[in-house]
């Protein structure tokens, strides 16, 4: 029988994963414990073993994508065996791998988002009509309003986040978020101050500002 293999919560908090590196192809062969693919988390790249033995029948999400856990990455089973399609409850969570700007006339298995999906119900498209150029295939809300007419596709290029850059931005965009921005400019005459301790005269400074008016040094919470 085959073996759906979902993304594990690795620890600290994780809520979902990139998945950097497949090591497996579909139709190889693979035993248990052996590497099956490297998840890249917030706080590293992990390499995770296969818990099964078998064939790779199908995986269903490619290099570069965000899945939460939970998420049915894979399924091994039986060379030849039949995979039972996912429930509608848990299809939303998988993705599968058509080739890159195809088409697919069958709206079920259209791959978009629930956000693309409400743009295209909100603009009148029709998913099944429209091309894909995201990653594994899946129509972007770019697609959707180039296909309404709102948008050149040809105009610029957009690019996904992936791997270290999409953690880089993702912690800026929190801490700008969440640090208040502050701006104070203050002239001050450093002719008679050794060059060599300049920089070290400027952070004592900083530090002792930062102790006199704690309020510089906040962040907001949610709570």
């Amino acid at each position: 029988m085959a073996s759906a293999f979902k993304l594990p919560d690795l620890g600290e908090g994780l809520t979902e994963g990139e998945v950097a590196r497949w090591l497996v192809a579909e139709g190889q062969t693979i035993a248990e414990d052996e590497p099956l693919v490297e998840i890249q988390t917030d706080k590293a790249t992990v390499e995770i073993p296969s818990p099964y033995a078998g064939t790779v029948l199908r995986i269903y999400v490619p290099e570069g994508e965000v899945a939460p856990v939970g998420t049915v990455l894979v399924v091994i089973g039986e060379p030849a065996e039949s995979i039972d399609e996912p429930a509608p409850k848990a299809a939303s969570d998988m993705v599968s791998r058509p080739a890159r700007g195809a088409a697919t006339s069958d709206s079920t298995r259209v791959q978009a988002t629930p956000l693309v999906r409400k743009v295209a119900t909100e603009l009148g498209v029709d998913l099944a009509a429209v091309s894909a150029t995201g990653a594994g295939g899946r129509i972007t809300e770019d697609d959707v309003r180039a296909a309404a007419g709102g948008a050149d596709a040809t105009e610029g290029r957009r690019e996904p986040l992936r791997g270290v850059r999409r953690l880089v931005a993702k912690h800026m965009t929190r801490a700008h978020r969440e640090i208040p921005a502050v701006t104070w400019v203050e002239e001050c005459d450093f002719e008679h101050v050794e060059r060599e301790r300049l920089l070290a005269t400027v952070v004592k400074a900083v530090a002792e500002s930062l102790a006199a008016f704690p309020e510089l040094n906040a962040r907001l919470e949610d709570d």
